[in-house]
């Protein structure tokens, strides 16, 4: 269901999409670490004059001996987020913006997105990762640049999958 949310993510923002894994939360920005090991499109680098952006070629960060992978920051702006769930059925649907300013990452693709919003409501980063971990969701989300999310809201209809709303806000508990 990746693949087929990144070609959904293609056909609506007519760019290539991406498949990250949630990494880190950036608890002063409150924004998401995504990042994948080094398997992104060159049209999502930040330009190399950003003295951050630009791409290189690497090792895997922790496994020797798997081959190059490319380590790329996400140029700035907004991203769309689509996991399609349960053959097609049902949906996530979230949204935001990768921001200018990165933190220290892991080599690989990677970007912070900050601004998130699940479905039709803005959550913070604790509530991001409250509706996807209660929910038991697969943790790779498909992006696509751009802000798209009305298209891919009436995708969602059109397919007959019912997007799953945001979960009520609660208090975050640190241990």
């Amino acid at each position: 269901m990746g693949a087929v949310s990144m070609l959904a993510l293609q056909g609506v923002s007519g760019a290539p999409a991406l498949l990250m894994d949630i990494s880190d939360v950036d608890e002063d920005s409150g924004s998401l670490e995504l990042w994948h090991c080094g398997n992104g499109p060159m049209a999502w680098a930040a330009p190399a004059s950003d003295g951050a952006g630009g791409t290189r070629l690497t090792t895997h960060f922790n496994r020797d001996g798997v081959g190059v992978v490319r380590d790329m920051r996400l140029a700035p702006g907004p991203v769309t987020g689509l996991r399609l769930l349960s053959g097609g059925r049902a949906a996530v649907v979230t949204g935001g913006t990768v921001l200018s300013r990165q933190p220290a990452g892991f080599d690989g693709v990677r970007g912070f997105v900050g601004d998130l919003r699940w479905a039709d409501r803005h959550v913070d980063v604790h509530g991001f990762i409250a509706n996807l971990l209660d929910r038991r969701l697969p943790h790779h989300l498909a992006l696509g640049r751009g802000e798209h999310h009305d298209a891919v809201m009436e995708l969602c209809a059109l397919l007959g999958a019912s997007v799953l709303p945001a979960l009520e806000p609660r208090p975050y508990l640190r241990t």
